[in-house]
């Protein structure tokens, strides 16, 4: 799925921008989850158009209102496979009010292949030194968490089993749903994370401009169904979402997600495979 308007969490559904107040609906809890409902972006039928014979761009209209959101947002998402065995997503968006945004891709990965069981032996290394503090209903609390001597510290390559199901302060998640803090350059195409299944040797880089990467190891994914009859549950497969940080238009600390009316909303990720 292409998630938006807003990925992630944005509490109680509400936010303000410029003095007027804005209610979203309530789809996760009491929070706005990934846009919203049926016609958040995720749900919709894209127009699309060729670029070359490597690259496909989609692209589609939010009319001002939708899922509360103010603003008739034109938003565009160009696919392109490179020679160099890349996957890179290139969002572009404007608005022609004031208006929040914040995309991802929300692909869900299992580098052993088809029908393969758990991903708790892929092993993932995050470039993060931090990574953001949330409540029980995983709304961010606006503060840091140090990863120093932490099981979520994945700075030096290590298998996720080793904090999939061991972090106490997660434990109604159950299992990796985190937002990591990104080290790297505002704004600029860097190294985020990176993934391999040691069996198989697949290996898969992700780059990306944006402040934070959300890991979510499928831990609410039950019975859905795949190809060839198969079954996917829980923790056997696992996300890598690029984004800005959940909740950030109410929390002055955190990356600004406001996109000024007339401005373009630029925001591009790299998958990146090798085989080792």
């Amino acid at each position: 799925a292409t998630v938006g308007r807003c990925a992630g969490r944005i509490a109680n559904g509400s936010f303000s921008l410029n003095g007027k107040s804005y209610e979203l609906l309530q789809n996760n809890d009491a929070n706005h989850l990934h846009g919203g409902g049926e016609n958040s972006l995720s749900w919709k039928v894209w127009n699309a158009e060729l670029i070359s014979d490597q690259s496909v761009r989609f692209y589609v209209l939010s009319p001002d209102g939708e899922e509360g959101y103010p603003g008739n947002l034109k938003i565009s998402v160009t696919y392109t496979l490179s020679d160099n065995d890349e996957f890179r997503f290139d969002y572009r968006a404007e608005s022609d009010a004031d208006t929040i945004l914040n995309m991802t891709n929300h692909a869900y990965w299992n580098l052993a292949g088809h029908d393969s069981g758990s991903v708790e032996n892929h092993l993932m290394k995050i470039q993060a030194a931090n990574y953001l503090a949330m409540g029980e209903t995983q709304i961010p609390t606006g503060d840091y968490v140090d990863l120093t001597g932490n099981v979520l510290d994945y700075r030096y390559e290590k298998a996720v089993s080793e904090s999939m199901n061991k972090n106490a302060e997660y434990s109604f998640s159950g299992g990796l749903d985190h937002t990591f803090v990104l080290t790297q350059i505002d704004n600029e195409l860097s190294f985020a994370a990176s993934c391999t299944e040691p069996v198989s040797g697949r290996s898969m880089e992700i780059l990306t401009s944006e402040p934070s990467i959300h890991i979510y190891s499928a831990n609410f994914v039950e019975n859905v169904k795949g190809k060839g009859a198969c079954i996917y549950n829980k923790q056997e497969s696992i996300c890598f979402e690029t984004q800005n940080f959940p909740d950030a238009i109410n929390h002055s600390n955190f990356p600004s997600p406001l996109l000024k009316k007339g401005k373009t909303y630029k925001s591009s990720t790299v998958y990146r495979f090798t085989v080792k």
